[in-house]
């Protein structure tokens, strides 16, 4: 597992899409599961000495799949800061290849492939 901690540019606006790829060597027989993204919305506001420090992660119960397995994807998301967060929104875009049986929170919106979560607030 890798544990990445960031901080956003304070001229930061808008999504940024965090996307992880992972490649090897040999012949990859199916390639749509070598990558993940995360969509972060920054707010350029002003910071006191209190923050927010939203983090999340995503893992998968299996790494292979054939026709109508059940994936599962656990998305954890904390804040580390010190500051409770107003208005946190998950995003998550699938692959055309994959569709929601079900999920343990509604999405608020979804769009195509792109499924939104409005968690609200989230404290420390």
């Amino acid at each position: 597992m890798i544990l990445l901690r960031l901080l956003v540019n304070p001229q930061a606006t808008g999504p940024l899409n965090n996307t992880v790829t992972v490649s090897h060597a040999n012949p990859d027989p199916i390639t749509t599961n070598n990558s993940a993204t995360a969509i972060i919305i920054a707010n350029n506001t002003a910071q006191s000495s209190s923050s927010v420090d939203l983090a999340i992660t995503k893992t998968v119960n299996r790494t292979t799949a054939t026709l109508m397995d059940d994936i599962i994807f656990t998305i954890n998301y904390t804040n580390q800061g010190t500051q409770t967060a107003s208005g946190v929104k998950i995003y998550e875009v699938l692959p055309p290849e994959l569709y929601i049986v079900n999920t343990s929170l509604t999405p608020s919106a979804t769009q195509n492939n792109l499924y939104t979560w409005d968690v609200g607030n989230l404290a420390p």
